[in-house]
């Protein structure tokens, strides 16, 4: 056995020794420090989910792993520490996830329990360079010059490179703001018209200085869209086709919680400017956070970051100096 404890586990609990051999192979091959989670270890490995979970935490118990509770959004999975998300209610009074941006409430949540490498993870001798495998996109610091300037996505992580020294740094939307503001050094962009061109739905709209969110006649497509939706739902039901009952549902939701958004108590437009308070704590906090993420990995691109960006209803990235940056 890779960890002395999984040997323990196995003596102790001979219901789990086929869980315990299968999990103390996968950590051996995982060789990081990246989040484990439960659910997805137990899917991987085809094993019941109450036993991985028994097996994770005896090596909790033992130091070998590490115990975080997070937060994860039920739409597409993403998970934040759960003292990060007490802490944005706290100075915000709402949290929108990083990935898909929706508003995060209580039924829009689950809690749960993942796993890091914990103080006496064993430590493992180089992997042999036949079975290397090659990395994506991060080289040697001097395999760029020094003046170069990259903040480009790659799907879950994002590739920044500042001072020829590359990272990599965990996506989320505020990253996605980040880039939107350096493609243009200089430009000043409304908080609302920012969050609308990264939007998950794409639905945010652009707004002016004053007048209704959204316009009668918009308010008026929604309404007929959702009443479409409601009786294409009926029909799935009808037909017993749930995996297209809960994706329409999923739509009407997120349009129900558009409308919400532009209108007030009895159905009254909202203001525009209710709405730009909106866009501007979202902008900003996405933004903040983005900062801590890059500033536990690249502390110089950090620091340039938080001189040369500034927040607020309307944002823009003004660097000391000209620069450029690949996207």
């Amino acid at each position: 056995m890779f960890f002395t404890e999984c040997a323990r586990l196995a003596e102790r609990h001979p219901n789990l020794a086929a869980a315990v051999e299968k999990i103390d192979a996968q950590l051996r091959q995982m060789r990081t420090a990246e989040i484990i989670r439960v659910g997805d270890l137990a899917s991987f490995l085809r094993l019941d989910q109450n036993q991985a979970s028994a097996v994770l935490e005896g090596l909790a118990e033992a130091g070998f792993l590490c115990p975080e509770e997070m937060v994860e959004c039920i739409h597409c999975g993403m998970a934040v520490l759960r003292s990060d998300y007490d802490e944005a209610l706290e100075e915000e009074d709402e949290y929108r996830c990083t990935s898909c941006d929706r508003r995060w409430e209580d039924r829009k949540v689950r809690a749960v329990t993942t796993y890091r490498r914990g103080d006496k993870w064993p430590e493992l001798p180089p992997e042999p360079v036949a079975d290397r495998v090659a990395e994506p996109f991060i080289g040697p610091a001097e395999a760029y010059p020094k003046d170069t300037r990259i903040f480009k996505n790659q799907g879950k992580t994002w590739l920044v490179v500042y001072d020829g020294v590359p990272r990599s740094v965990e996506h989320s939307v505020g990253m996605a703001y980040i880039a939107r503001l350096l493609q243009a050094p200089g430009t000043e962009t409304h908080a609302a018209a920012l969050r609308s061109t990264v939007s998950a739905d794409g639905n945010v709209p652009v707004l002016g200085s004053a007048g209704d969110v959204l316009d009668a006649c918009a308010l008026k497509e929604y309404r007929s869209k959702m009443t479409e939706l409601q009786e294409e739902i009926q029909e799935a039901e009808n037909n017993n086709d749930l995996g297209r009952v809960q994706k329409l549902k999923e739509d009407l939701h997120a349009i129900t919680e558009e409308v919400g958004r532009a209108t007030g108590l009895g159905g009254r437009n909202r203001k525009a400017a209710d709405d730009r308070e909106r866009a501007r704590k979202t902008t900003s906090v996405g933004i903040r956070r983005a900062l801590k993420a890059i500033k536990k990995e690249h502390q110089p691109l950090w620091q340039h970051l938080k001189n040369s960006l500034k927040i607020g209803e309307f944002l823009t990235y003004q660097p000391d100096q000209p620069t450029s940056w690949s996207t």
